[in-house]
């Protein structure tokens, strides 16, 4: 292949530059303003990381409101156990977001976006070792410039770092298990696998099904028993410091802080009645809501819909090739696809009906970010994977015409989405303006008062729902509804 720019080939160049487009474009709110933290989630985030790089700790034992810009902090995103503060958030997301704060709380963007884009690298490395370079090129283009992809790598969530942690630990075992690597990449993926459930506790879920996977796939015995070591490996290894940590931060090694969603409370975490497998199976019922309510039918349409919605409508490009695939090539799938992408697609089916079967999916405000499509961020991958493989099964010139409008469509309509999400992003900083000036007027009128809005206390005293939070002088109330129109300042009321 001819060289070309600084001794690199074509094929790097354009990887180069679609993997800096993709970045630049997530980072496009942190790198042009100062508005990064959008979501109260965010803002514990780097609390609790900062405090972790100075004091060496996870608990925090005073806190101070100016440590943050109020206007980006909501108290009620923080909880509480035996006078400290607590994150709710998994242990592995305060420790990646600790390595950014190094350069300060802009830093912690930076770093995951760029954990995020390591992700999609590893996902182009997987389909490298099974499919032609283009075909490869053209499955991670269509990872990267997916909408979740691109307006979600530039947030504090976990969801596209456990990914890239996922899809890296899932690459260096398919390696060892295919004797393109050796012992050391095997354990090295191990290690990766077992960070991805740190930092997203669902992830533990995705290397039991991976794993079922490859042991189906490759049933030699050798590979077989190599599996099944693995897992028992990485529950050792995953297990023991989960424990160590919840004791030390919660006091009690059966509390799941994230998992169990912490509460925030004055004193002490409530309703610990219940151990660590309650408290999972709970939080990971085999039967989902829609289904228990509704039936079989109804659950199903449930679900279905919500696919529609939440994949069709913001991707439809990648779920065009999926149909593509059912239709014409639905006999040749199972032989073309590798391990690793039977494994990811498991793990797809898995996110659809647990994730699908949640309530609060829509279009909701015609607002793209509604979707909260960072928690499907394994199916858009396994989506993009698909359609590379797409084009190694047709030929002739319908390939290049089909990739063209592919590409194009996908393109387009991951980038309205972005910029409309970045549009309602905006739109909700008043909001927080708004939020923070109810915040100052809470602490200036009274520390140990409730203060509520006059549009919102009737509905809290009907429906008993009114919980009031007292921390350090600070009283506020936890919302109770997605969505509330805050009134003017003089129509705040105290009851």
């Amino acid at each position: 292949m001819m060289k070309t720019l600084f001794g690199l080939n074509k094929e790097k160049l354009i990887l180069f530059f679609i993997f800096t487009f993709s970045f630049l474009l997530s980072n496009f709110i942190v790198l042009k303003s100062n508005n990064w933290f959008v979501f109260s989630s965010e803002s514990e985030v780097a609390i609790f990381a900062k405090n972790l790089l100075e004091t060496g700790s996870f608990k925090k034992k005073a806190f101070e409101i100016p440590d943050i810009d109020p206007l980006y902090f909501k108290p009620d995103a923080i909880g509480m156990e035996g006078g400290y503060y607590v994150p709710k958030v998994a242990y592995g997301t305060i420790v990646v977001a600790s390595l950014g704060v190094i350069f300060g709380y802009q830093g912690i963007f930076i770093i995951f976006s760029f954990l995020g884009i390591i992700g999609a690298l590893y996902l182009y490395k997987l389909l490298v070792l099974d499919f032609e370079r283009k075909y490869a090129m053209l499955g991670v283009f269509f990872y990267l410039f997916s909408f979740p992809f691109i307006f979600w790598n530039n947030y504090l969530y976990g969801n596209i770092i456990a990914f890239s942690f996922f899809i890296a630990g899932i690459y260096y075992i398919y390696k060892y298990v295919m004797k393109l690597g050796n012992l050391k990449s095997f354990i090295f993926g191990l290690v990766l696998l077992m960070f991805s459930v740190w930092v997203r506790n669902e992830y533990a879920v995705f290397v039991i099904i991976s794993s079922l996977v490859f042991f189906l796939k490759y049933s030699s015995v050798r590979k077989a028993k190599i599996i099944v070591l693995s897992g028992f490996i990485f529950i050792f290894a995953f297990l023991l410091p989960f424990l160590y940590l919840n004791n030390k931060v919660y006091g009690d090694p059966f509390s799941i802080g994230y998992t169990s969603q912490v509460k925030s409370t004055s004193t002490t975490i409530q309703d610990k009645d219940a151990g660590a497998i309650e408290k999972i199976f709970d939080r990971f019922p085999l039967v989902r809501q829609p289904f228990r309510g509704l039936g079989v039918v109804k659950g199903t349409q449930w679900i279905l819909n919500n696919y529609f919605l939440y994949s069709f409508r913001i991707a439809p490009a990648v779920n065009i090739t999926l149909c593509l695939l059912l239709v014409l090539f639905f006999a040749r799938i199972r032989k073309t696809l590798p391990g690793w992408m039977l494994a990811l697609g498991a793990t797809s089916v898995f996110l659809v009906y647990f994730e699908g079967s949640a309530y609060h999916w829509g279009w909701i405000h015609r607002s793209s970010i509604a979707f909260y499509s960072r928690y499907w961020i394994a199916v858009f991958a396994f989506l993009s994977c698909l359609s590379a493989v797409l084009f190694t099964l047709i030929s002739g010139r319908i390939k290049k015409v089909l990739a063209v409008l592919l590409v194009t469509l996908h393109l387009t309509w991951s980038l309205y989405l972005s910029f409309d999400g970045y549009a309602a992003i905006q739109k909700a900083q008043i909001g927080k303006e708004d939020r923070y000036e109810l915040y100052k007027y809470l602490r200036e009128v009274n520390p140990d008062g409730i203060i509520v809005t006059d549009v919102l206390s009737k509905t809290f005293v009907d429906f008993k729902v009114l919980k009031p939070t007292n921390i350090e002088g600070f009283a506020y109330y936890k919302a109770m509804f997605e969505d509330v129109d805050l009134p003017k300042r003089d129509s705040y009321e105290k009851l």
